[in-house]
């Protein structure tokens, strides 16, 4: 159903997915606990007609080396299963500060193409140091249609006007 305001919801971000690491080792905990709350956000989603659900991928599930790109990629697999088994109302997006090249190789091996980049101005400076306008072209391709529009420093992560900050 529509919020009760009439303003749709352009989509819900998982955020106990980076405490609880859906790159950690398979069976473990963290991994089922990363596991049950994107299940809870899909229920959620489809009762409040949110038509995507973000899974980020910084802190306790970032993505540092082929390992942890192989692992989410098991995982945004699992939960592309899950979201065409309920009837695929949903979309599966990722939130993650990969370069192009790399964003690509999670779509190939997660064997979801449709799986679409969350883009955020600030996160690619502060996570990697990496110049996001720089990769922009390569990456709006990859994208949702929305930005998160933010800037900050290392000591005042994302509240600082655009273009004052490190982002």
């Amino acid at each position: 159903r529509a919020p009760e305001n009439g303003r749709p919801v352009p989509g819900g971000m998982v955020n106990a997915v980076r405490a609880h690491g859906l790159a950690r080792p398979k069976g473990g905990e963290e991994a089922e606990t990363a596991w049950e709350a994107t299940v809870k956000a899909v229920a959620m989603a489809e009762a409040r007609n949110v038509p995507m659900v973000i899974i980020p991928s910084f802190r306790g599930s970032a993505i540092e080396d082929d390992a942890d790109l192989e692992r989410t990629a098991a995982f945004l697999r699992k939960a592309g299963d899950y979201l065409r088994a309920r009837g695929g109302g949903v979309a599966l997006v990722t939130e993650n500060v990969l370069a192009p090249d790399r964003m690509r190789a999670l779509q190939r091996l997660a064997g979801l193409p449709e799986v679409r980049l969350y883009l955020d101005s600030f996160n690619y400076a502060f996570w990697r140091g990496m110049s996001l306008p720089a990769m922009l072209d390569e990456l709006l391709p990859l994208a949702v249609n929305e930005i998160h529009f933010k800037d900050g420093t290392e000591q005042n992560t994302g509240s600082k006007l655009l273009g004052r900050g490190m982002g």
